[in-house]
This record gives structure tokens, C-alpha cells and sequence, in this order.
């Protein structure tokens, strides 16, 4: 099915709007809380700027493992890998308007999840991680809100783009448990089979004084074979049998995983207006090795490496644990309102040891184990005091703490000597000590905001913001914003902001004893002549500036009171100062090793150059997104309808666009509860074409491998499912993708992610 005939599908259905009588079906409606529509928490609306999915939306999709699968059908969300180049493809994340999963900030109960920073990062922007939406299993998650765009400014550091906050389960005043069995199976035995238990258990210890929450969860998914990303050519002919030779090349497929999670809460209620809750818990996450080669800008080695055969073993080449402990305190006064948290969370990174130079960068360079550790002290404290002065207002002020420090060695490994003995040396970095460089950086962040929501009846309603940020690196920031929502019917509501949001530099960007090298390839050019390319360094630079983004957006939302809503939103976010490596040279140096690589007939060119982590000056990011939400039939029969619409995004100092993702995304899914215990859903999800980098930048675009932008086709995805419940026992049982549309990474720059083909998928539930 086209996305015309789609579209067109969607604005026939909703010509019913005027004389519907419907009633929404709170279960499969999508979308969140807000503080102009919303009535109650626990109600699941479309608002514009906003998404809530509820747990009994996220029940109804197939989710493989992670809470990514469901969200990247929401609008405003993209999955992608954050690179423009499309490295660690198959490692895609979260990605909200545009902006990178860089400035997409986790939260975890509304706590900072920020374990992916522990990963390196490379050249091109990209970790080879798979994000932080992993940490909470499925079946644990009572909701996710997502907020876009101008909104997120208040919540600081890594905003930009938006923020996805992971709600747990909450202690619950019976004892109530739950056992849980998924499996996911591809109908292509190339494609890893999934296997996931959960269990859950909650009550009181002392009734309405004392409760506790436990829950445990394990998954596997198998990884892909190693030939699933084949492409194999000919390159030339054997002159003794004049056959062709014919090359096989591997390129990366998707990883597998083994995930253990396991979680306990304390919440003691101290008086009815006081609750303290203490959280632990431990996960650990182990990638599972798909093979590949590293021609593919894809994490992965050689084929002719020492881990050829890893992938035949189910080997693991890199290992997350994660151990998060959180103290938090909530009360109600006769002034209003507190929250105050302390937490304390660390991050073990345990991979392979990669090269950080060369053609062979990012490439293992042995088994053996390197740690990257992560630890952050957190402190946050909020207070909420509502009062009437020419209107209703909710002002809240909120301050907040942190302290990051990350250790790792191994991405400082990198030396070169000053009297050129080291055979890899391209000179001697001057200002950088003799023999070991620390691979330990840290940072103090505090922050405080001062957020005020002002009703002033006839359905107008303004909140001004204001953030004051202190980062030991780049120093102070402020980020105002402005958000004004106005009924101007019981119809119609139109909704806008402005904000200025901000990203401090990250912990390997900042530490100027991580260096990277080249031999030209990875070297940029810079408007020189070929010629005059030699050798490179990039190294980190304690000087950076806050990336910041001014972001405006404007929107209007159509509703009645029987649950019909049509919503669209333009947004437009102009990015300063974001931080890319190869930008403007530092110093030269002498490559005294002679180890210059030039074509033939050229002379050797001993100076290498010195490139830092430096702020480029613009960047752009604009585009639209919408939503239509059709009770058909009363609660009965659904329809919610949402888009994605990426117009433009961009780096103006090189034209070419900051991640690689699709330029549109267009998904409906039709829900059907023909009884009280049988339930139908399907959904249809159309990606658009998705284009490749079109600007030559560095000195491999244009000798070895030229740049041609390059583009993956538009196509779609249709799933169903089918749920019955009797008792305590549930099942649902499905099929994704049934009309089996596959995409494979190739050597084409614009396919750096598998679509993995149908699947057939159930779940069992026990309840008690």
C-alpha cells in the first residue's frame, strides 16, 4: 500500500469527525500527559509536542527487547545509529526531531540513564553501543512520555532534541506478581530468535506504611549469521584459467544480545503526605558478534582477523553492567509540593581493545578485555507551589547536581614518540606529556530552573522557563524558554514555543589526551589541493563551547469531546556550535617515521596536522510532524494515524546532513476490542528514501572512495496481532512484517541497517 493511498484512507475516515459519537479507548490511544487537556495521569492522550504510551499500548506491539522498537513509531521519532555516515548501523537509538541521539536525554523514573557514554566515541560521531532505552524490560514499563522540542529545555545538558522518560511500575497495596514468556521468531533462519522471561512481584511488607517491588528479567537474541549481509562481485579475471574472481564481502549484521536485568524498591510512606523510596538494581548487556568487515563505516574487524571465527562460537565482544541505586523522597504540604532525589549509578564498558589510528580505527586489535568506566553522583531537588495572582499558576524551581568522571585507559593508548622510533608515529604532539596519558576526564555539572504555569482562563496558557547551567568544561549557559497554548474554541487549540537549548561537550571530546591518527584518509582537506594532504592528528580540547540550538516550533491540534484529534506541528532548530572532529588546524607537526602514505608518482609529505574537537558555526534542523487519532466505533474500533517529516537537516560548513535516517516516517495502527477479553491490532508503518552524505570531506571521498550520494528506496511494514485473556492467563500472538520486505547493509552509503523480514511472535502471561 502506497503512503497516498494511506493518506487517503486517513482523510476519509476522518470526514466522520463533525458527527461522530465515539468515545476513545483510552488502552490504544497514544500520547501524554499535559497540563492543559490531560485530566488525570493515568489518561493516555495526543497532545501536541507530547507522547505517552501506555502499558497497555506497549502490551499490543512487538518489541523485540528494548522500548526503541515501539517508540520509533511515534512521530517526531527517528531510529538511527547518530551518524551522517551511518557507522555502527545495526546499533540504532532513539532519535528524537532530528537532533541526534546525542541530544536525546534517557530518563529512568525521571532520572538520568546515561550508561552509552561510556562507549567511545569516534571520528564520525558514532558508539558503538545500544543506547540506554534497554535497561527497563518490557514488561516492567508502566508508560513512556516523550517530549519534543521546546518543552525539554528545562531538563538541561542533552536535551536538544527532546526527552524520553521510562516510568516503571509502581509498589502496588496487595500482593499482585506476574511471570511473563516472549519469543520472536524470524521466519529467515539467517535472523536471531528471541527468548525473554520476566517475572515481577509487589506488596506490602507492613499494610499503607511499608511495600516493595521486585522484578527480573532475561533475554537472548541469537545473532544474525554471519553471511546475511553478503554481497559478492567481481573484480577482475584470473589470467592463467581466465575465470573471474569473484569477492565475498561481509558486512556487518545485526548483533545479538543477552540481557540480565534484576530491580528492587523500598517505598516506606512516612506520614499520607510522605513517601521514601530507596531503588537498586544490576544489568548486564553482552553483544553478541555477527561478523563483518570494516569497509562497511560499521564497527565490526577484517575478515582475515583473529575473530574470523567468533561469530560461529556466539562470542561476546563487548560486555555493559550497569548498577544504578537511587534514595528519593516525595511530599505533600500545605504550600505544595516536593521531590528530591540522590543517586549514585556506575557504568562498567568491558570490549575488546580497539585501534585508534589508521585504516585500522575502531578495528579489534586482540581478545583481551579494556574497561570504561562511567560513575555519576546525582542530586535533584524539586518544589512545586501552585497560588492565584490574575490566574492559576504552578511555579516549580528545581536545582540539580552532578558529578561525572569516566576512566578509560584504552582510548588514550595511542603514543608516538619524539625522536620517531615508534613505527606508527606521525610526529610528537608537543603539549601532550612524554609516556602514559591519562584516560581519566571529569566533569561538575549544577543546574537550576525556574519553570512557571500560568492558566489564565479562556483556555490560555503560558509557562515562561528559565535554566541556568555551570559546566566545569564549557562553562555557564543560560536557556530560556517560552510555551503558550491557547483554545481559541472547544475546537481548536493552537500551541507554540521558543526555547534555547544546550549539550555540553561529552567526556572523550574533552579530554585532550585522546588522540586519534591518519595517514591522510581520515584527514580533511579543507579547500587544499591533494597535493598538499599529508598525515593527521585529532585530538580532544579542554576549550570547547556548549553546543546550543535555538528551537522554535508552532502547531495547532483539532478535537472534540469524543476523542477525535488531528494534530501538526512545524519545528525549526538552528544548531550552533556543535561539536565535530576535523575542523580547523591547530599545529603542524613533523612526521619524522616517514610513514606518509601517497599515491604513486607523488612526492612524500612529512608534516602532519593537528586537528582538536572544535565547534563548527551552524547547523539546521526543520521539519513537520502530525498525528489523527479516530474512535470509529465506541470502544470498540480505533485508528491512530502519525507522521515524521524530516525537511531538512544539515551542517552548513559542509552540506551535509548530521545522521542518516529516513526523510519521512508515516504510521497507523487500527485497534479492534471485540469482547471484553479479545482484542485485534494491526499496524502500518511507511519508511521514506533515505539519502546518503552528498559533500566530500575528508581525503578518502575524493581519491579512494569518491563520494556519491547514495539512496535507499522508500518502503513499508505491516504487522498484527491478536490477544485473548481468561482468568489469570493472557496470551497474544502475532506476525511483523508479513510482507516480508528485507534490507540488507551493503557498500552502498546509504543501507547501514538490516530490516530483518516476517517474524511470528507470542507472549504468555501469568497473573497473580
Amino acid at each position: 500500500m502506497s503512503k497516498l493511498a494511506l493518506s487517503a484512507i486517513s482523510l476519509a475516515l476522518f470526514s466522520a469527525y463533525a458527527t461522530a459519537e465515539t468515545q476513545q479507548l483510552d488502552v490504544i490511544s497514544v500520547v501524554a500527559q499535559d497540563p492543559v487537556h490531560s485530566a488525570t495521569a493515568s489518561q493516555a492522550q495526543q497532545s501536541l509536542g507530547k507522547t505517552t504510551v501506555s502499558s497497555q499500548a506497549i502490551e499490543k506491539q512487538p518489541a523485540v527487547n528494548d522500548i526503541a522498537d515501539i517508540l520509533r513509531h511515534q512521530p517526531g521519532v527517528t531510529y538511527n545509529s547518530g551518524s551522517a555516515t551511518g557507522q555502527y548501523g545495526n546499533k540504532r537509538q532513539i532519535d528524537l526531531r532530528g537532533m541526534g541521539t546525542e541530544n536525546t536525554l534517557i530518563l529512568i523514573d525521571g532520572k538520568p540513564a546515561t550508561s552509552r557514554q561510556s562507549a567511545r566515541y569516534g571520528r564520525n560521531n558514532g558508539r558503538n553501543t545500544l543506547g540506554d532505552s534497554k535497561w527497563v524490560p518490557i514488561e516492567e514499563i508502566e508508560s513512556v512520555e516523550v517530549i519534543r522540542g521546546t518543552e525539554a529545555a528545562r531538563y538541561g545538558n542533552g536535551a536538544m532534541g527532546g526527552v524520553v522518560n521510562i516510568k516503571t511500575k509502581p509498589v502496588t497495596d496487595k500482593l499482585k506478581g506476574s511471570i511473563t514468556y516472549n519469543l520472536n521468531v524470524p521466519e529467515n533462519s539467517q535472523y536471531g530468535t528471541s527468548n525473554r522471561a520476566t517475572f515481577n512481584l509487589s506488596g506490602p511488607i507492613i499494610q499503607d506504611v511499608l511495600g516493595f517491588r521486585l522484578y527480573g528479567s532475561w533475554n537472548k537474541t541469537r545473532a544474525d549469521a554471519i553471511d546475511t549481509n553478503n554481497v559478492t562481485v567481481t573484480t577482475g579475471i584470473n589470467r592463467r584459467t581466465r575465470e573471474p574472481v569473484v569477492t565475498t564481502t561481509h558486512y556487518p549484521a545485526r548483533e545479538g544480545v543477552r540481557n540480565k536485568d534484576i530491580a528492587g524498591r523500598l517505598s516506606w510512606k512516612i506520614t499520607p503526605e510522605q513517601v521514601l523510596t530507596l531503588d537498586a538494581s544490576y544489568s548486564r548487556q553482552g553483544n553478541i558478534y555477527a561478523g563483518g568487515d570494516i569497509e562497511s563505516d560499521s564497527i565490526s574487524t577484517d575478515a582475515a582477523d583473529i575473530t574470523t571465527e567468533l561469530p560461529y562460537q556466539g562470542a561476546e565482544t563487548n560486555r555493559v553492567y550497569r548498577q544504578v541505586y537511587a534514595l528519593t523522597h516525595e511530599g505533600k504540604w500545605s504550600w505544595g509540593e516536593n521531590k528530591t532525589y540522590v543517586q549514585f549509578d556506575k557504568t562498567v564498558n568491558s570490549r575488546f581493545p580497539v585501534y585508534l589510528g589508521f585504516g585500522t580505527e575502531g578495528t579489534w586489535e586482540n581478545q583481551n578485555f579494556v574497561d570504561s568506566k562511567l560513575t555519576n553522583y546525582r542530586f535533584n531537588h524539586e518544589m512545586i507551589i501552585p497560588f492565584s495572582w490574575y490566574g492559576d499558576h504552578k511555579f516549580t524551581v528545581g536545582v540539580d547536581a552532578n558529578h561525572s568522571k569516566l576512566n578509560d585507559p584504552d582510548s588514550t593508548s595511542y603514543s608516538f614518540s619524539r625522536d620517531g622510533t615508534n613505527g606508527m608515529n606521525l610526529g610528537y604532539i608537543s603539549w601532550l606529556a612524554d609516556g602514559d596519558r591519562s584516560g581519566t576526564n571529569s566533569v561538575n555539572e549544577y543546574g537550576l530552573f525556574i519553570e512557571d504555569v500560568i492558566d489564565f482562563k479562556q483556555g490560555t496558557i503560558v509557562t515562561p522557563m528559565v535554566r541556568f547551567d555551570y559546566h566545569s568544561v564549557s562553562k555557564s549557559n543560560w536557556s530560556p524558554s517560552l510555551n503558550i497554548s491557547h483554545d481559541l474554541n472547544p475546537y481548536l487549540t493552537i500551541k507554540g514555543g521558543l526555547a534555547r537549548a544546550y549539550k555540553a561537550p561529552n567526556l572523550y571530546q574533552s579530554n585532550p589526551n585522546y588522540v586519534l591518527a591518519n595517514r591522510q584518509n581520515n584527514c580533511p582537506v579543507n579547500g587544499r589541493s591533494l597535493d598538499e594532504v599529508g598525515s593527521c592528528y585529532t585530538v580532544g580540547n579542554k576549550d570547547l563551547k556548549p553546543e546550543t540550538s535555538f528551537n522554535k516550533e508552532i502547531g495547532f491540534e483539532l478535537h472534540n469531546q469524543d476523542g477525535h484529534k488531528l494534530g501538526l506541528t512545524y519545528y525549526h532548530n538552528a544548531y550552533r556550535n556543535k561539536i565535530e572532529a576535523d575542523t580547523n588546524v591547530l599545529a603542524t607537526t613533523t612526521n619524522e617515521s616517514g610513514r606518509a602514505f601517497m599515491l604513486d608518482g607523488r612526492t612524500p609529505i612529512t608534516s602532519t596536522d593537528i586537528y582538536k574537537w572544535d565547534n563548527i558555526p551552524r547547523a539546521t534542523v526543520e521539519g513537520l510532524e502530525g498525528y489523527l487519532n479516530l474512535p470509529l466505533v465506541a470502544d470498540k474500533l480505533d485508528l491512530a494515524t502519525n507522521f515524521t517529516y524530516i525537511r531538512k537537516s544539515i551542517n552548513k560548513s559542509t552540506g551535509n546532513p548530521l545522521s542518516l535516517m529516513p526523510k519521512y516516517t508515516i504510521s497507523s495502527t487500527l485497534t479492534y476490542q471485540a469482547t471484553d477479553n479479545l482484542d485485534f491490532a494491526t499496524t502500518y508503518t511507511r519508511y521514506g528514501k533515505q539519502l546518503s552524505r552528498p559533500n566530500a570531506v575528508r581525503y578518502m571521498h575524493y581519491t579512494i572512495n569518491p563520494v556519491v550520494q547514495e539512496r535507499l528506496g522508500s518502503y513499508g511494514v505491516w504487522g498484527a496481532s491478536v490477544g485473548y485473556k481468561w482468568g489469570d492467563f493472557s496470551v497474544r500472538a502475532g506476525v511483523s512484517n508479513i510482507l516480508n520486505k528485507r534490507i540488507y547493509v551493503t557498500n552502498s552509503a546509504a543501507s547501514k541497517s538490516n530490516e530483518i523480514g516476517r517474524a511470528y511472535y507470542t507472549t504468555l502471561k501469568y497473573s497473580f
